[in-house]
């Protein structure tokens, strides 16, 4: 939302992708809610994709989706187009141990 604000506040628009927990992404909290609302007023989210599971392994296994903004134009006007949403869990590629994330076949 920084981002967001910076960006809407020189009046300019961008595209803004950003992984975040999927977690975050559907939270039902009243923080979260808030912030999701204040997001939406003034930016438009375009897609969001679900990432395969343990992306970041060794490092982190956490559940991960990749968000798309349209920041500077609101989510609520009538020329956008509907948001995509991509499951992109499996992509190819599985855990091994030692080795990390590695193609399947290989």
């Amino acid at each position: 939302k920084y981002i967001a604000d910076i960006i809407n506040e020189i009046g300019k628009q961008a595209k803004l992708a950003v992984i975040l927990p999927v977690a975050c992404a559907i939270g039902k909290s009243k923080e979260i809610t808030n912030l999701k609302k204040e997001l939406l007023k003034n930016n438009t989210l375009d897609a969001v994709f679900t990432l395969p599971d343990e992306i970041f392994y060794p490092v982190a296994s956490v559940n991960v989706c990749c968000m798309v903004f349209i920041l500077g134009k609101k989510h609520s006007d009538p020329s956008n187009p509907e948001t995509f949403f991509g499951y992109f869990k499996d992509d190819g590629f599985r855990k091994k141990k030692n080795l990390g994330r590695i193609e399947i076949g290989k």
